[in-house]
């Protein structure tokens, strides 16, 4: 049986991708010409880095298919390692990029290095193809289950406030930290979505055979992706299905959080609007007092008697007391 010829380029240069695709094309049984839509596209995949839409697409005697998984979900940086493609039924052409000027995880390099470390010698293109989805389905799990552990992690404290905000707790929460994580989170949670979302598309149209290439050979059908390897695209669909759930459900994790954030911030507020009112309500009667027996009027006997001065420091300071036991309580 022969065997799938594969062709691997990391970062190429644009010379590089046009000679490997006029090797394609005369490579091809059918002669074929790469269509300009998926030439242009494997050329320039600048803005893919920051936005990308996985899609798979029948170009008459080829597919053409771009991939996509982000470099990290915990750095509040929404950037993505591409995967692009062209295959028929005897040879593949595979195209990793990674955004420029970016120190790559020790994750995001072995998910790199599995990519070009798949074996070649798969029986059809097809086969070859669902194993590189199939990495692609593996690197996105590993990302959600990254930051659905860093975000129980870091935002425990806000989570175990929310209905228990007394001082102590608020005090000791710093809040402007847990803020600047939760946003990291919230952006690459939002970012995800569309790469999640199109590739869980992509991977159902192949497993319901709406994406496929069919031939004719030695009087037989043969199809990209029979029956086998639909039944495992089937198998892809159900887990980006669950990331879909994951993901929506820690960006809804992460609504909350932010809405526990104003909660905090205006019990503290409030904390704070009270302490000054009782502040101010301590010193008024005090002062009033003071005030009271300051007045220069000389027919008032009680600035003459010899113990005015220790007794309204007395009143004064009872009058206080009572003051800060009765707020403390309240």
């Amino acid at each position: 049986m022969k065997q799938t010829v594969s062709t691997v380029l990391l970062n190429p240069t644009s010379e590089q991708i046009a000679e490997h695709v006029k090797i394609f094309e005369e490579s091809s049984r059918s002669n074929l010409d790469v269509h300009r839509v998926a030439r242009t596209n494997l050329l320039q995949c600048i803005r893919n880095f920051t936005d990308p839409f996985p899609r798979m697409e029948s170009h008459g005697h080829y597919l053409f298919g771009e991939f996509a998984v982000p470099t990290s979900l915990v750095d509040g940086i929404d950037l993505f390692i591409t995967v692009q493609l062209i295959a028929d039924f005897k040879q593949v052409f595979l195209i990793l990029r990674t955004p420029p000027d970016v120190e790559l995880t020790a994750e995001s390099k072995d998910f790199i290095s599995g990519l070009l470390k798949i074996d070649s010698g798969f029986s059809t293109s097809g086969e070859y193809i669902v194993e590189v989805i199939s990495q692609v389905v593996l690197e996105l799990e590993r990302n959600i289950e990254e930051v659905h552990k860093a975000i129980d992690d870091d935002l425990r404290a806000v989570n175990s406030t929310y209905f228990d905000l007394k001082t102590e707790l608020l005090n000791s929460l710093d809040t402007k930290d847990l803020y600047s994580a939760a946003s990291r989170y919230r952006i690459d949670i939002l970012g995800v979505k569309t790469s999640i979302d199109e590739t869980h598309r992509v991977l159902n149209e192949i497993a319901t055979d709406q994406i496929d290439l069919k031939m004719e050979d030695d009087n037989r059908s043969l199809q990209f992706f029979p029956q086998a390897l639909e039944i495992d695209v089937s198998d892809l669909v159900i887990r980006i299905r669950h990331l879909r759930s994951l993901r929506d459900n820690l960006e809804t994790t992460l609504t909350i959080t932010f809405k526990k954030f104003e909660k905090i911030e205006n019990a503290k507020q409030t904390k704070a609007s009270h302490t000054m009112t009782a502040i101010a309500s301590i010193m008024l009667l005090p002062t009033f007092i003071v005030g009271l027996f300051g007045q220069n009027f000389h027919f008032t006997k009680e600035i003459e008697y010899h113990w005015g001065w220790p007794i309204s420091v007395v009143v004064i300071a009872a009058i206080t007391y009572g003051q800060v036991v009765y707020f403390k309580r309240k």
